[in-house]
Parts: structure tokens; C-alpha cells; sequence
């Protein structure tokens, strides 16, 4: 088999698989007092992010370059988590971007370009990637459920715009029911001691 052909039907086959354990991160992750609806665009990352980190891992030569495709993974890596987090924690790893960059040039200039060159892009790739990841897999909930009461959230592709409007209430014995009303759906949502007991949505 072609090898570029080789490399594309790995990273194709990683990102078919991807998306049935990424449902079942997500439903670890809601363990009873969550209701998490990943999104279409969600999913779109979550498959970018995989091809991403799968073409990179195969483009590094691991025996020869594994240092450079270290500095490439957490240069890149840190820009990336750096631009997208500019206006929170994000500014506070460019330095370490701007180090494991310089870092890398250095360590391209000592070895072959055979060598080098592949190790650099393979690493970038993947540290994109697993930035993207990162971020497929933080899918915030769409209702929370804490002993105190609970909590929605509109989503945050372009939930901002769709008026979505969220009520809630809690009885004495700690019950908290409420609905979440957009343009095309309506759901409404029960907790009892922290645990969604009853979760629905109906379309418009």
C-alpha cells in the first residue's frame, strides 16, 4: 500500500472510532447529576482533533527525532490553548510557547532535515490536536445537578443568539425541577439529592 494512502486510512479508521467512545467519555463524565448534549460542531472537532493527532503520530520518526517532535507538540500546543484562551488563562502559557519554539529551532539545526523536518510537522499536528480534543471533550452540560440545586447552559455553539430561556425551582425537600425553552425545542428536567431523576425534550 502507498504509504500517504497507508497514513490517511489510519487516521481516517481512528476517527471513525473515536466518535463512539467520545459518547461514552461524555456519559462517564455526566455519572447520573449531568445531562450532556454534544453538538453537532462538538463532533466536527472531535474528528478534526483525532486526524489531527493520528497523521502526526505517524509522520514522526520516533526512534530518530522524538525530542523535536516533543518541542513541536508543546510549541504548538501552547500557542494554540494561548490564542483561543487570550482573554483567560491563555497568556499565561505563551511563554512556554514562545520557549519550546526556540527550543525547536535550535534542535532542527543539529539534526538532517530527512529526519527533522517530518519530527516538526508531526509534532505540530498533533499538539493542535490534542488542544482540539481538549475542547471536544469539556462539551459543557446541558443541565447540572448539585445537592445545593442546579444549574443549564445554553451550549456554546452559538447558544448566545438562539434565546434560550432556562427556569428552575427548589422545594423544601430539596427537589429542583426546571425547563429549558429554545426556538425549536423544549426540555424540562427533574433533580432529587443531586441525581437527574427525569430529563425530556420535545421538539416545537
Amino acid at each position: 500500500m502507498n504509504p500517504a494512502v497507508r497514513v490517511f486510512t489510519v487516521a481516517i479508521a481512528a476517527a471513525v472510532v473515536a466518535v463512539p467512545l467520545f459518547s461514552l467519555v461524555i456519559a462517564l463524565r455526566a455519572d447520573g447529576n449531568q445531562i450532556i448534549e454534544p453538538q453537532t460542531m462538538d463532533y466536527a472537532v472531535l474528528v478534526v482533533a483525532t486526524l489531527l493527532i493520528a497523521l502526526g503520530a505517524q509522520l514522526v520518526p520516533w526512534r530518530s527525532a522524538p525530542y523535536v517532535a516533543f518541542l513541536a507538540f508543546l510549541g504548538s500546543a501552547a500557542f494554540l490553548f494561548g490564542i483561543l484562551g487570550a482573554f483567560g488563562i491563555g497568556l499565561a502559557v505563551l511563554p512556554l510557547a514562545i520557549v519550546a519554539t526556540l527550543l525547536l529551532y535550535r534542535a532542527l539545526r543539529r539534526r538532517p532535515l530527512s529526519a527533522g523536518r517530518p519530527a516538526a510537522i508531526g509534532g505540530a499536528l498533533a499538539g493542535y490536536g490534542a488542544i482540539l480534543l481538549y475542547i471536544a471533550l469539556i462539551v459543557p452540560a446541558t443541565v447540572e445537578c448539585r445537592s445545593n440545586g442546579g444549574g443549564t447552559s445554553s451550549g456554546r455553539w452559538g447558544g448566545g443568539v438562539q434565546q434560550i430561556f432556562a427556569t428552575g425551582s427548589v422545594s423544601p425537600d430539596g427537589v429542583v425541577t426546571g425547563s429549558i425553552e429554545t426556538p425549536t425545542s423544549i426540555a424540562t428536567y427533574r433533580c432529587e439529592q443531586g441525581r437527574i431523576v427525569e430529563f425530556h425534550r420535545v421538539a416545537r
